[in-house]
């Protein structure tokens, strides 16, 4: 999966930035919902960045309906989601391919 530096979420932008990992506080990515952005280690595998986008999406899911999940259901959603995809070859685009 490639990593886009912009993603559409429930009718707003987000910047997607990859960083450096010293500036993540030893984390592997963080959103900011209010401010319609996401960051990225750019230091770790590829995988486990499409994994992190994955995590910071569903935090978003969280905060924009307030669903109030913790953080251990929020981790197992975005690892099912991302090997549910991967295994698959699952993408989506315009062509339905």
């Amino acid at each position: 999966m490639h990593i886009p530096e912009k993603i559409k979420f429930l009718g707003h932008e987000y910047s997607v930035e990859q960083v450096c990992s010293n500036q993540l506080d030893g984390a592997n990515g963080e959103s900011w919902y209010k401010l319609c952005k996401i960051r990225i280690d750019k230091d770790i595998p590829q995988t486990r960045k499409e994994s992190v986008l994955l995590h910071e999406i569903v935090e978003c899911i969280d905060a924009h309906f307030d669903l109030k999940l913790n953080h251990t259901a929020i981790e197992c959603l975005e690892e099912a989601l991302y090997l549910v995809l991967k295994e698959n070859k699952l993408h989506f685009d315009e062509q339905g391919e």
